[in-house]
């Protein structure tokens, strides 16, 4: 070393002398860098020694830790286990047994939290050396790194090997560390194998002792048992006896009093019979009697029986009375008790309210600590030591209050005389006799016995005293007296006279056994002959040693036995030594791979590493092992320490079977073992990876893994690597089979890809439609189905495993579905067996079978669609239709994504952009533009599903694909939309109203239709003044395919030729021009309304309203408003006769006043009196008709008319009461009443261009005139409706007012004669009501509910006034989802009526809309009643899975569940269908039968179709059901077909989707046949159950005829014979061929041919025959088919044999040459599956002369075919020829 560091100066110095001075500052500089990294270096270093050195500590704080809190769980358990094994409820346990166990509980809870504490301090410390040993590579890295940067080569190089030697120590001291802790780690289980083994043989001995134990209680508790049952059964069968015996009496009692009772009623009714005689006899006498007066008798018995029955009913009057009197009584008496309980109990509760008040007062407090203080102490004062003088104040000394001591007989603190007292207190408090001795009067009852002591004697202390006397020795005779002393279970207490019985009762063997363990452990307590403790003494007296030499004598035995057993503690210099005294080197003897016949030799050494000396000794192996075994050694003695000694082993094998064995030493300081294991050639495959994870796979992707075997043993195998059948994934088929690949040569399939025309016919349905673009959209997805049908696989099946060796396989995984896919595979190797038990290299036992998982996570492909349809809805033709979808990405990194549209259909679908990138986890949108056509049924038919119900309407599904860069599959999205035109039509394109006067008003009508599919809101708009129309003012909603009736109103203002266009606009942006044709006429009056409205009025209020007249004329004007008589219409005009100048204008005042008493009147009286009073002029009635109906009065006439409320006269009597009756009757004649707007005319209508006929119309009729028809009896009120005429006077002498409306009303040829102007009208509208209505709440919040999910909520309005109120609603969209369940019409008076809305949304969204109630007469009340109702739509969303395409004319939502043909008594056929729900929420799903719906459940069994058995034919489950959102569920449905017939078997489900109205039918099919082998026609319309059912054919089946046991069947058939039952009879098949010929005929239905074909057997005709016509070139051919099947046997019954079929055509067939067959037999195969049907064509070729071969023009020609089956699975004692007829 010194020389090298002289070196090492040599060459530094050199390096100062011959270096320029610039490399020397480097050098010198490099050096000092160096020293700072090294300075840092061991800073680092000695940072993580000491962090190590605490980290260990910190350890072995935890490792003591987590011991304590072993042992305090430990110790808590026994507690816990204690006081489980107690009988006793926990609080009724000892005090301290409960108290202890809260103690260690509390422990083990802080040991806890300490030893959570030091894990998180360890874990701190942990992660502190983590970070100091990463500073210290890093410093170690920065020292090499610049130790490569220096010039100088050997300071580097010491410095490099100044870090090698550092870190080589370091490296040196963990591996010392390692082996440390493994040998710590050894030491520690063994010990803790050797503690456990040993609690296990203690264990065994506890358990075993405890068995014979309970095996003796039980024999004991079961002869006493038998005992008790002995003695039951003899009490038992005596009270039988006895109440036999009282049984017995009781009968012949009751014959005696039925004997006593029968000569009773026979002397009773023969009394009867005389009294009824002389009665009779009575009855004649009297009658004679008055017959001899001259009175009629029959007068004279009735009198009699009147005034009777008048006394009876007097007398049941009187007696009811005094019922009543006394029923009242009663209740007084009762009502007066109630009141009175009720007043105590008032009483009572002052009482105790004042009694609580009082005690929370501090007096009361102080008063009862006083009394306690008092009571408890000695001297039984309130100060212990008033004065304070007292140095000291024991609460022991001067309370009387017990401590821990009390009970225990002592105590040395409490005085006795405190004592006393305290014993008192608690006897008194237990209220137990100061004499009793409680629970231990057990002990001494044989004792009192023999004193004859009883219980009533007092002095119980004085006489124990003097019946117990242990002065003499007790004989075994007297231990009869202490025999009953305790209870016999238990173990035996001690050798204690008081508990000997006890444990000597039972068997004379026993007790001999117990006694003589007695004298082993106690002393000489027994004698064979005078039992215990005898009175004869022996020759030398015995040594009794006391309990003290007992227990240490004992204590010695063990004490020996553990030293030998254990050893001793070896203490040398002041330390103990722990552990093995001697190692063994090697640790372990192993003879591996041995030969059995061969001998092994191996030396091992024993070294003494204990502190002194030592020595031990060998023991013999196991007796099973010792004979394969010679040990020799030198006994080396006692061993100093640090001395080995050798020992040689010769193992001889002579059996092939694994020793696993330990050689055992005992030692001065404890035993010693050493391993010794003998194992035999094995073979001890492993699998590496029995777990593979391919973690995270996008779908469609492709990755493999190795697998690698190892084996560890000598032995080769060959292994087999299969899907372990559990959970082995199946190739899902789904509708695979539609592509039509290519079949090699080889037999290999090769894929070849799906094609598609868009421009084929329409779809039948949107099924068919849906099908057909999950086609396009999945054929990527299906060519790698192909390529890879399982998702997981291996690369190879069977492989080879050399004896220490290893091998490798691929297991390939292609996922195709989403979520985890697990796959188990099972590698059985050939030359492992399980019961060899061999262990492979990392100490696991081999199996033959072992396992291998592979799991795989299959990822959604990144780039998805976040709606995979885009829905337009509804769409129009020729318009554009913009929507965005958003691509997103699930991924962490871009894609590049493409969209490409067909070419087909690029015309109609436009995207923007078509390359695009979607960042890592975000999203992109994409513009679709969509531009639909009326050519797209044709140009992309494919797509496309007409809508039958509409014209030129589709339903759409286009899909589009994206390709996405990187990601195989690729993705879709589809443009789905029903598409359809806009058009509205109209009735008529022009309208003409001819001439019109000005101010009046024309109509016309128009009818609208909507020939689109969506809902159109239409609008007349930008009318004129002129025009209105109406209803809703020419505004309305239109239903697809709805018509509406529209009215126009025509009213001119201005004396002009109308030529007008009225523009019709729709909501979907269509417009209409209507041209409109009238003549406008100048009246010579204008005025500010022609309609006045008076507001609705209460009886005795005045309204009043005005109207302004102008003078349009150039002369002055005088007219006269001509009034009814105001006594009747209750109205007042003023001025009624006007003047006005050229351009003037005049007000008209109209004065409305109901009398006061109009509520009170009644209308028919009222009119009769007004007409009556007054003079002659003022009594004539304006009414031309008076009538009353149902409660109405209504008076029409020339000026209006009068609606007048009539109560009927039960009413009258009975104000404000009505009934139901009259309610019914008035509501059915209001929902008759006609609504329309009534129109007043004085003349023909203005319709006819120039004429002069006038006609009277309101300009601006309104819904007021609606009021005018019939209201409910219940509403009162007057309406009246006046039209006033307005005269024109003429300068000229005219007609008076009067005749100018009688002429004007009468003719118009009148009027043109006397040229009398026409009358303008005004019209005038009252009504009288006493209405007033709330409702109890404003607003209805229905939340969110499934679409179509049906809700009810209601509201109550509430009516004060006293007449009930005919009400109406509006507001509601008719085709919105709410409805009025109960139709708000009437509500009576002072009474509630609830309304019932119904909430149904059909569409999703928050829908809003205001209901408004109000009264049907707008004027009966001012203000409306608003309700606003809100719901938010969700709507469900389910489809049916696996199910055949519904019939054409059910729903395409809906499905068929075919089960095919069947074989009768095959096993249970079972049938799955899936509903899937695509909601986002979860619904509800009901099941039920179609043919038992709305049916009680005993009716529902009457109509199910059932087995022979009972059970259903079809059964299914579950019939209720829950789908979470998204989620799918399964229906299992069960055929069983235990019988065979032609009719299939059928029933309906209906699937109800929560409380929706949408129902999915699904229908159940299955077909049972009685033999294996049968007949079906090509055609379905063939088949004979199609027609059979129509002409009754087996309408009843018998199912003994089809009974599976041929007895059965045989006594049917005799039952039918006897009762003259005819058979059912099975209908034939029934092929038809029609006329071809026809001119109607289908030419798809035939085929030209040029000649007839030859005869169809192949023979000439039969003898004597005529021989076959030969047709005509011509000829048409027609060809029905036939197919001979099998049916599928599941199960392996007997008799399933191939088959044979011949078809046999008649001779009248073979001899008319028409008919010829393609195969007239052949064999049939028997399979336990479907088996392919075989198919028979059955050819008519019908020749031009038609009258050939028997066929008469217009009629049918029936020929017979004789089918014959042979073979296969029949009926037991059936013939396997089966002959049936083809028609």
């Amino acid at each position: 070393m010194a020389d090298k560091q002289v070196k090492f100066k040599m060459t530094d110095l050199n390096f100062r002398k011959n270096v320029d001075p610039e490399k020397r500052r480097n050098a010198n500089k490099s050096i000092i860098e160096l020293n700072e990294l090294k300075s840092e270096y061991r800073k680092r270093k000695d940072d993580a020694e000491s962090l190590t050195k605490l980290l260990q500590s910190e350890k072995e704080k935890l490792k003591e830790i987590t011991a304590q809190v072993e042992e305090a769980r430990n110790k808590l358990s026994a507690a816990q286990e204690e006081i489980d094994a107690d009988y006793l409820p926990e609080g009724a346990q000892p005090r301290a047994r409960i108290q202890a166990r809260d103690v260690i509980l509390a422990q083990v809870s802080q040991a806890e939290t300490s030893l959570m504490a030091q894990r998180s301090c360890t874990a701190k410390v942990s992660e502190d050396v983590l970070e100091a040993e990463r500073k210290l590579f890093e410093a170690d890295r920065n020292i090499n790194r610049f130790a490569e940067t220096l010039e100088d080569t050997m300071l580097a190089i010491a410095t490099i090997k100044e870090l090698d030697k550092e870190k080589a120590l370091k490296l040196s001291n963990m591996e010392e560390e390692t082996q440390k802790r493994k040998i710590a780690d050894k030491k520690a289980a063994d010990e803790a194998l050797e503690l456990q083994e040993k609690e296990l043989n203690a264990f065994k001995a506890k358990q075993a002792k405890i068995s014979r134990h309970l095996q003796t209680e039980a024999k004991n508790n079961l002869s006493q048992s038998h005992k008790k049952t002995r003695e039951t059964t003899a009490k038992i069968k005596e009270l039988h006896d006895l109440k036999q015996q009282d049984r017995t009496e009781a009968v012949l009692e009751l014959k005696t009093n039925q004997n006593a009772v029968r000569a009773e009623v026979a002397s009773l009714a023969d009394k009867h019979v005389k009294k009824v005689l002389a009665a009779k006899q009575k009855l004649e006498d009297e009658k004679d009697a008055m017959l001899a007066k001259g009175l009629n008798p029959y007068v004279e018995f009735r009198k009699k029986e009147v005034e009777d029955e008048a006394e009876r009913r007097e007398k049941r009057l009187r007696d009811a009375v005094e019922k009543n009197k006394e029923e009242l009584a009663i209740r007084l008496k009762k009502e007066e008790q109630f009141f009175d309980k009720q007043q105590q109990a008032e009483r009572a509760a002052k009482e105790y309210e004042m009694k609580f008040r009082e005690s929370q007062g501090r007096g009361l407090i102080e008063e009862k600590n006083s009394n306690y203080i008092t009571k408890r102490t000695s001297a039984h004062v309130e100060v212990l030591d008033p004065t304070g003088r007292a140095a000291r104040v024991d609460p022991s000394q001067v309370t009387d209050i017990p401590d821990y001591s009390f009970g225990l007989g002592k105590s040395s603190r409490i005085p006795a005389s405190n004592m006393k007292k305290i014993t008192e207190q608690v006897r008194e408090s237990l209220k137990v006799d100061k004499d009793e001795l409680g629970e231990y009067r057990r002990l001494v009852t044989g004792v009192l016995k023999k004193a004859g002591i009883t219980d009533d004697e007092k002095d119980s202390e004085k006489r124990i005293k003097k019946s117990i006397s242990f002065d003499e020795p007790v004989k075994l005779k007297d231990m009869t007296s202490l025999e009953g002393l305790a209870s016999p279970p238990g173990a035996m207490p001690g050798i204690d006279l008081s508990a000997t019985a006890v444990n000597f009762a039972g068997n004379e063997l026993e007790k001999s056994s117990l006694l003589k363990i007695a004298v082993e452990e106690d002393g000489d307590m027994y004698d064979p002959s005078g039992g215990i403790a005898s009175a004869k003494k022996s020759k030398y007296p015995t040594v009794q040693l006391s309990k003290f030499e007992r227990d240490a004598l004992d204590r010695a035995k063990g004490r020996h036995r553990t030293r030998i057993e254990f050893g001793t503690e070896q203490i040398a210099g002041g330390r103990q030594f722990k552990g093995q005294a001697f190692v063994s080197k090697p640790v372990e003897l192993v003879f591996k791979d041995f030969e059995v016949g061969k001998k092994y030799r191996k030396m091992f050494t024993m070294t003494n590493v204990s502190y002194t000396f030592n020595s031990f000794k060998l023991l013999d192996l196991d007796d099973e092992v010792i004979d394969f075994f010679v040990i020799t050694f030198e006994k080396p003695g006692r061993m100093s320490a640090g001395v080995s000694c050798s020992i040689e082993i010769v193992f001889t094998p002579q059996i092939n079977k694994d020793i696993l064995t330990a050689i055992r030493l005992l030692t001065e300081t404890g035993p010693v073992e050493v391993p010794l294991k003998c194992l035999i050639k094995r073979c001890a495959p492993r699998i590496v990876q029995p777990v593979i994870d391919f973690g995270r796979i996008i779908v469609g992707q492709k990755l493999s893994n190795s697998l690698k075997i190892k084996n560890s043993q000598a032995l080769s195998t060959e292994f087999i690597i299969l899907p372990f059948e559990e959970n082995k994934l199946e190739v899902a088929t789904g509708d695979d089979s539609i592509e039509q690949n290519v079949i090699k040569s080889d037999g290999s399939e090769e894929y070849v890809p799906e094609t598609f025309d868009p421009t084929m016919d329409p779809a039948l349905n949107e099924s068919e439609l849906l099908y057909r673009v999950q086609r396009v959209m999945t054929q990527t997805f299906r060519k790698m189905k192909f390529f890879n049908p399982l998702p997981l696989s291996a690369s190879l099946e069977i492989g080879n495993l050399d004896g220490y060796g290893a091998t490798s396989l691929d297991i390939i995984c292609a996922p195709l579905t989403v979520g985890l896919i697990e796959q188990k595979f099972s590698v059985k190797f050939n030359e492992v067996e399980d019961s060899a038990m061999t262990v492979d290299d990392l100490g696991e036992p081999v199996m033959k079978e072992q396992f291998v998982t592979v799991t795989v996570i299959g990822e959604e492909v990144p780039i998805y669609v976040a709606e995979e349809t885009m829905d337009l809805k509804c769409t129009l033709y020729d318009r554009i239709y913009r929507k965005k979808i958003t691509l997103k990405n699930r991924a962490k990194q871009a894609y590049k994504v493409s969209i490409t549209v067909a070419a087909a259909y690029a015309k109609y679908v436009e995207v923007n952009p078509t390359i695009l990138f979607v960042q890592a986890k975000s999203s992109q949108n994409v513009n679709v533009k969509f531009t639909p056509a009326v050519d797209m049924l044709s140009k992309v038919g494919y797509f496309t599903c007409p809508y039958e119900a509409y014209t030129d309407a589709a339903l759409t599904v286009i899909p589009v694909e994206i390709r996405v860069a990187g990601q195989d599959l690729p993705v879709f999205f589809m443009v789905r939309s029903s598409v359809c035109p806009s058009t509205v039509e109209l009735s008529s394109s022009s309208l003409e109203f001819g001439r019109v006067y000005v101010g009046q008003q024309s109509s016309k009508t128009i009818t609208l239709c909507n020939r689109s599919m969506l809902p159109q809101k239409v609008a007349f708009v930008r009318l004129k003044k002129e025009f209105s129309v109406k209803p809703n003012d020419g505004f309305a909603v239109l239903l697809p395919n709805e018509s509406m009736d529209f009215e126009i109103f025509f009213s001119p203002i201005s004396a002009i030729n109308y030529e007008v266009d009225i523009t019709l606009i729709t909501s979907l942006n269509d417009s209409y021009v209507l041209k409109v044709i009238a003549e406008g006429v100048d009246p010579p009056l204008e005025f500010s309304s022609s309609v006045i409205r008076m507001r609705t009025t209460s009886p005795g209020e005045r309204v009043v309203e005005s109207v302004l007249v102008t003078n349009k004329t150039s002369h002055s004007q005088c007219f006269e408003v001509v009034s009814p008589n105001s006594r009747f219409t209750w109205l007042k005009v003023s001025p009624a006769v006007v003047q006005l100048e050229p351009g003037k204008s005049g007000r008209l005042e109209f004065e409305y006043c109901a009398p006061e008493n109009a509520f009170d009147l009644d209308p028919n009286i009222w009119h009769e009196e007004t007409i009556k009073t007054g003079n002659e002029a003022m009594n004539e009635s304006p009414f031309d008709e008076w009538s009353s109906e149902l409660g109405w009065v209504v008076g029409k006439g020339m000026y209006g008319e009068l609606q007048w409320f009539k109560p009927p006269p039960q009413h009258i009597r009975r104000k404000n009461a009505v009934t139901e009756s009259d309610i019914g009757e008035v509501m059915d004649n209001m929902s008759k009443s006609d609504e329309s707007q009534e129109t007043l005319s004085l003349g023909n209508d203005v319709n006819n261009g120039g004429n002069d006929n006038y006609a009277v119309t309101d300009s601006t009729t309104t819904g007021t005139e609606e009021s005018l028809g019939e209201l409910s009896f219940e509403e009162w009120g007057v309406i009246g409706k006046w039209a006033l005429p307005i005269i024109l006077k003429s300068k000229k002498k005219s007609l008076s007012s009067t005749a100018i409306l009688n002429t004007t009303s009468t003719s118009a040829s009148t009027a043109r004669g006397q040229t009398v102007p026409a009358p303008l009208f005004i019209t005038i509208q009252t009504a009288v009501n006493l209405p007033q209505i709330e409702a109890d709440i404003k607003s209805i919040d229905f939340g969110q509910i499934s679409v179509g999910t049906r809700i009810l909520k209601s509201f109550k309005i509430i009516n004060r006034n006293f007449q009930p109120i005919l009400l109406k609603s509006v507001g509601l969209n008719a085709i919105g989802p709410f409805t009025l369940l109960r139709p708000i019409k009437v509500i009576g008076s002072r009474d509630t009526f609830t309304v019932i809305v119904e909430c149904l949304p059909l569409s999703p969204g928050l829908i809003v809309e205001v209901l408004e109630i109000s009264a049907v007469d707008e004027s009966l009340m001012g203000h409306r009643l608003r309700v606003t109702l809100r719901v938010q739509g969700l709507k469900p969303s389910i489809s049916l899975e696996k199910l055949s395409p519904p019939p054409p004319n059910w729903s395409s939502t809906c499905g068929i569940l075919d089960f095919g043909n069947c074989l009768m008594l095959d096993n249970n056929i079972t049938k799955k269908f899936t509903i899937h729900n695509k909601s986002t929420f979860t619904i509800d799903a009901s099941i039920i039968r179609v043919v038992s719906n709305n049916l009680s459940p005993g009716q529902q069994a009457d109509f199910i179709e059932r087995t022979a058995s009972g059970l259903p034919i079809f059964s299914f489950r579950p019939e209720r059901l829950q789908i979470l959102q998204g989620t799918s569920a399964e229906i299992e449905v069960i055929f069983r077909p235990d019988r065979g017939r032609f009719l299939p078997f059928r029933e309906d489900l209906d699937i109800f989707i929560g409380k929706t109205d949408e129902v999915y039918r699904v229908g159940v099919l299955g077909r049972a046949w009685s033999r294996q082998y049968f007949v079906t026609p090509g055609d379905p319309r063939d088949e004979p159950f199609t027609y059979s059912i129509f002409k009754g054919i087996a309408s009843v089946e018998d199912t003994l005829l089809v009974h599976s046991s041929a007895v059965i069947r045989t006594a049917a058939k005799e039952a039918r014979k006897v009762i003259d039952l005819s058979f059912p009879e099975s209908p034939n098949i029934l092929l038809k061929f029609p006329d071809p010929f026809d001119p109607n005929a289908n030419p798809s239905t035939y085929v030209e041919i040029a000649a007839a074909p030859a005869a169809p057997t192949g023979k000439g005709p039969a003898k004597g025959a005529p021989p076959a016509p030969v047709a005509a070139p011509g000829s048409r051919q027609q060809t029905k088919r036939l197919y001979f099947n099998s049916t599928k046997v599941s199960d392996n019954r007997a008799g399933v044999t191939p088959g044979s079929f011949e078809v046999i055509l008649s001779q009248e067939a073979k001899e008319s040459g028409l008919w010829s067959l393609s195969v007239d037999k052949g064999s049939l195969t028997a399979a336990s599956v479907d088996a392919a049907a075989v198919a028979v064509d059955v050819t008519c070729t019908l020749p031009k002369p038609r009258s050939l071969g028997g066929v008469v023009v217009g009629s049918w020609k029936a020929f017979q075919v004789e089918v014959v089956l042979k073979g296969g699975w029949c009926l037991p004692g059936e013939s396997d020829e089966h002959r049936m007829w083809i028609t």
